[in-house]
């Protein structure tokens, strides 16, 4: 067992606890003073007119999640600064929400993200989707569960099961009771935490080493200044390449596509709003089984019996990922290897929009085949490579011997210089991959060794390349019937809008008034949802 030095001390114990209470105290706040408005539409939208400028703290902290506050140092430590190209391939992505993918959601009222695809392609297309993104979502809380977790059980006398278990419980808690506007003011209070406490951390350490040069310099020497590492063979792990570049396709999932970042967009009340946002996870998981298989099932399903089943199924999905969280406990394989293993899901629904927005000519089959083939084929590499990779650039992190290192501890005031017999003593770290001397065969040597930031990018060409093989021998759509309001042309000019026609200014005008009425005047379960009469909702097996 643990020294108890390492221990919280009394005062921590009182603060945490003081956060806990806090955080458990939102969602009460929330549950009471939104006790007589009991519908989806303040459940998950927080009725729509939720300030940008929360909704913006609320993302980042969807952002700077416990992957990024515990996970990403060890990304740094094991294979270099090159890791800091995530904020490159972040921008990105919140560079296509703000131009392509947050107009279309506003303009289309959406509650569920994947109704676009039932209205682009099929109702099958947005129930599969929905499931595979459900399924993604759950594996990706209990990441992000776990790992809080585990620190938790480090710094208190409390088993990691206990803290998966407390840290699940109470973000189920406030999140079932008081809806989106709870999980954004949680996620405020949070984030204004972790952001104090990480800028803590930097001071402290630019006052214990003496500035920023000694901190550089041991950088240097231990080779982990490698920022600009530009080589281009898809094998090697981490360059800026597959990090700034590769991994921008991840980021544009996440802004673009999934239901925790878009709920939050259409929580805010224009376009313009949302444009300023660029525990929520299961809030979205309750919002997506809602819209995408119960109500298109009952359709007449009154608002008691809505808020009855959103309410229960948060409280089931927080169950479900708790026991997520125990099954990561169980794994030895590197956390962020584990979570670009997501990625092999997440890129395909991603190509799917962007079938369905930018390549009018794609049809329904083409669409699900280019999904499943994408899923399939990304998970199978994803899976195969954990034991199967055999180039060393693959999985080699750098050196991390501590030979020689000066380490002063704080509670004591002692200082202790590391030293061992042998200088290969190094730190022991369970291995990624099994390295064969002679590679193995051909797979393992190229597709199996292909670094983990680009599983998704491989999966996302395979889905568009399968998409488009099916939709040639199937019958590619008359881009000339394609419905405007569901298109969105990369550059809005008259050779890239394809021939899709466009919608005259009465039209434009008429839409706009219709959208105003709709913001100032509905708030109930209905608002956002088209009327008897809309286009949108004509039974079509494919729209463009």
């Amino acid at each position: 067992m643990e020294s108890a030095n390492s221990y919280f001390l009394p005062v921590d114990f009182v603060i945490f606890g003081g956060i806990l209470f806090v955080s458990a105290s939102i969602g009460v706040y929330f549950a009471y003073k939104d006790r007589k408005v009991q519908t989806t539409e303040n459940y998950y939208f927080g009725r729509r007119n939720v300030s940008p400028i929360i909704v913006a703290m609320s993302l980042s902290v969807s952002y700077i999640s416990a992957l990024t506050v515990i996970g990403n140092p060890v990304e740094v430590y094991l294979y270099g600064t090159v890791y800091a190209w995530t904020v490159v391939a972040n921008l990105i992505g919140f560079i296509a929400a703000s131009i392509y993918y947050i107009p279309l959601y506003h303009r289309l009222r959406i509650k569920s993200v994947y109704e676009y695809l039932g209205r682009r392609f099929h109702s099958r297309i947005r129930s599969f989707a929905s499931t595979m993104a459900m399924l993604e979502l759950t594996f990706y809380l209990g990441i992000t569960v776990y790992l809080p977790s585990l620190a938790l059980s480090a710094v208190t006398p409390l088993e990691l099961n206990w803290t998966i278990a407390l840290t699940s419980i109470l973000c189920t808690f406030y999140t079932s009771i008081g809806g989106m506007k709870a999980v954004i003011w949680t996620d405020v209070l949070q984030g204004v935490i972790m952001i104090a406490g990480m800028l803590a951390i930097f001071i402290q350490a630019i006052i214990m080493y003496g500035g920023f040069g000694p901190i550089i310099d041991a950088a240097d020497r231990g080779d982990r200044n490698n920022l600009f590492k530009l080589d281009i063979d898809p094998r090697v792990r981490s360059t800026v390449w597959t990090i700034g570049g590769a991994l921008g396709l991840s980021s544009c999932y996440l802004s673009c596509c999934s239901q925790v970042t878009t709920q939050r967009y259409m929580s805010c009340n224009s376009v313009r709003s949302s444009r300023i946002t660029i525990s929520s996870g299961v809030n979205s998981l309750s919002a997506l089984a809602l819209e995408d298989f119960v109500i298109p099932c009952f359709p007449a399903m009154s608002t008691t019996r809505k808020m009855v089943f959103s309410k229960v199924m948060t409280v089931i999905f927080g169950g479900v990922v708790m026991g997520i969280a125990y099954s990561v406990s169980l794994l030895s394989s590197n956390i962020i290897q584990i979570n670009m293993i997501t990625g092999a899901v997440a890129a395909p629904i991603l190509s799917v929009f962007t079938m369905g927005m930018f390549m009018p000519w794609i049809n329904s089959w083409g669409a699900l085949s280019g999904m499943i083939s994408g899923i399939v084929c990304g998970s199978w590499v994803a899976l195969a490579s954990i034991n199967q990779a055999t180039y060393p650039a693959t999985t080699e992190s750098l050196p991390v011997s501590t030979n020689n290192c000066t380490v002063t501890s704080s509670l004591h005031n002692v200082t202790t210089t590391l030293s061992t017999e042998s200088s290969e003593d190094t730190t022991a770290l369970e291995p990624m991959s099994t390295i064969s001397e002679e590679y193995g065969s051909v797979l393992q040597y190229t597709l199996y060794s292909m670094s983990p930031f680009l599983y998704g990018t491989f999966a996302f060409f395979v889905s568009i390349i399968v998409g488009h093989i099916v939709s040639l021998f199937t019958g590619f759509n008359k881009v000339s019937e394609a419905d405007p309001d569901l298109f969105v042309p990369v550059i809005d000019c008259k050779i890239l809008r394809f021939g899709i026609p466009e919608k005259s200014s009465e039209e434009i005008a008429e839409n706009s008034k219709e959208n105003v009425f709709i913001n100032s005047c509905c708030t109930g379960d209905d608002c956002g949802q088209d009327s008897p009469d809309s286009p949108h909702n004509e039974k079509k097996e494919t729209v463009f």
